[in-house]
């Protein structure tokens, strides 16, 4: 398995464990990382309208910590 693969799934894993701890600072924070994470995978697949909403996203979430 690739590398990025790995990283879209433990981001998707984080982004999913995410909710359930907001709105506190982890689950902000798991959100971030799970984000980042799912736009590692999303730059190799060349996604650019998936890379722009994780960084708007990852931005206002950060926006929040």
């Amino acid at each position: 398995m690739r590398l990025s693969n790995v990283m879209g799934w433990v981001g998707a894993i984080a982004l999913a464990l995410a909710p359930y701890h907001m709105p506190g600072v982890r689950g902000y924070w798991l959100a971030c990382v799970g984000l980042s994470l799912l736009t590692i995978q999303a730059a190799h697949l060349r996604a650019y309208n998936l890379i722009l909403l994780n960084v708007v996203s990852i931005v206002g979430y950060w926006t929040l910590i």
